[in-house]
């Protein structure tokens, strides 16, 4: 119900939900992961919503990182590397371009 209530966005069952929970007999763990829990929601609430709920209409695909995310990550990220960040947006800028068709293109300027 909770997940329900935030894919809704709505604060006032998700309130109920969470007080609920919260009158149950909590270990001292549980009651500190609700209380992040609802210091993240409370910190976050406003971009919860989905890009459509939030006016943009004409989203339907994330782009070639969602899609090609493992070229991305094994890049960027494998044998301990570290960028600039200069660095790290012309090697995504590359990556983008290959993955695109378009890697001469962006070689020759």
């Amino acid at each position: 119900r909770a997940i329900k209530a935030v894919r809704h966005h709505d604060q006032a069952e998700l309130t109920i939900i969470l007080d609920t929970y919260e009158s149950q007999n909590l270990t001292e763990k549980q009651a500190d992961d609700l209380m992040r829990l609802r210091k993240y929601l409370q910190r976050n609430w406003r971009y919860i919503l989905s890009p459509q709920m939030r006016g943009f209409k004409d989203i339907h695909l994330i782009g070639s990182v969602e899609s090609s995310h493992r070229a991305f990550t094994y890049r960027m990220k494998k044998q301990g590397k570290s960028w600039t960040e200069k660095g790290a947006k012309a090697m995504i800028g590359l990556i983008e371009a290959r993955m695109n068709g378009e890697l001469q293109a962006s070689l020759n300027t």
